[in-house]
């Protein structure tokens, strides 16, 4: 959920006078809205290691424009761990909630509770025929991206998957990978978004995205029984689970390696080949996944060291949870 505060130019014409002060206003307007958010766990960018960036990267909690630079940048956490908040990296405040398993209309709330929390006290950006500014046009109106991640290995197996991404571009929602706008499908996982911010309302927008996966839902699971329900597939898919942990054990892999590992993992889980909860596989995807990993630099030294440190730290997960 993105917003900008009316008093101030937005980040990217504001100069470094504008940036403190509206960051200020910021810090000020979350303390004094304390029954949400927690200014005493509130994280500096200049003061974070580099060990601690990666984490945040990984988990999703900072975007790798919001890592790049700004002396005025801060993420807050709420008081449940699901939201968050940072500053001055396209906007001057962008709000977001994860959660896991399928809960779009939940998380839609809780980042809405946060935003509410601070309405009173920052005046935000707003236009009566418009909505909410934006630095971005795209997002104008309601300021909200609200994704859903699916696991779609069932309806690449089946081939059928083309058809029905383009019925959910249709009506109205993108379809990327795991690192969102610009990132290429890796390990059968798909980010599903609302396409527009503008003319609808956040409970349309919900509703909309709740009926595209739903019914991209319902599709995987018929997919996945058609391909892997069958003794012949699941003798396929238990020798595709035995090769992955087998080569994950002996060989060190790029992210995006991992990531082809950690799909067919996962999808062994859900078909009940592997003794792991599904739950686990989000601590398994975010040590693969690398959002932080920049593009290009696989064969350097810098991602020569990630491959072994992230494969190593794989390895010691799915220990943890197959034993």
């Amino acid at each position: 959920m993105a917003r900008n505060l009316a008093a101030y130019p937005f980040p990217w014409r504001a100069n470094e006078r504008h940036l403190r002060d509206s960051a200020r206003d910021i810090l000020d307007a979350v303390a004094r809205s304390s029954e949400v958010l927690d200014r005493t766990r509130a994280l500096h960018r200049p003061s974070l290691t580099e060990k601690t960036t990666e984490s945040l990267l990984d988990w999703r909690l900072v975007s790798r424009e919001w890592v790049a630079s700004g002396e005025h940048r801060w993420l807050i956490p709420d008081l449940t761990g699901h939201s968050s908040l940072t500053t001055h990296e396209e906007d001057h405040i962008r709000i977001q909630t994860i959660l896991p398993g399928f809960q779009p209309a939940e998380a839609q709330a809780s980042a809405a509770s946060v935003e509410a929390a601070l309405a009173p006290i920052l005046p935000f950006s707003h236009s009566p025929t418009l909505g909410f500014l934006t630095t971005s046009l795209t997002n104008v109106g309601t300021g909200m991206r609200l994704s859903v991640f699916v696991h779609a290995p069932g309806l690449e197996a089946h081939g059928n998957l083309p058809s029905i991404l383009r019925g959910a571009r249709s009506l109205g929602c993108a379809v990327r990978g795991l690192f969102g706008e610009g990132s290429a499908v890796e390990g059968s996982l798909y980010q599903i978004s609302n396409s527009t911010t503008f003319g609808n309302t956040a409970e349309e927008t919900v509703s909309r995205l709740l009926q595209v996966v739903r019914y991209l839902i319902t599709a995987e699971r018929g997919a996945r029984k058609r391909e892997f329900g069958t003794p012949e597939g699941q003798s396929k898919l238990t020798a595709a689970v035995k090769k992955s942990l087998e080569t994950i054990g002996r060989e060190d892999a790029t992210p995006s390696q991992l990531l082809a590992h950690v799909s067919v993992l996962r999808l062994g889980a859900s078909e009940g080949l592997l003794a792991a909860k599904l739950t686990d596989t989000s601590a398994w995807l975010a040590i693969a996944g690398a959002s932080g990993f920049a593009p290009g630099t696989a064969d350097t030294e810098r991602g020569r060291f990630e491959a072994v440190r992230r494969t190593a730290a794989l390895r010691q997960a799915l220990r943890v949870h197959l034993k």
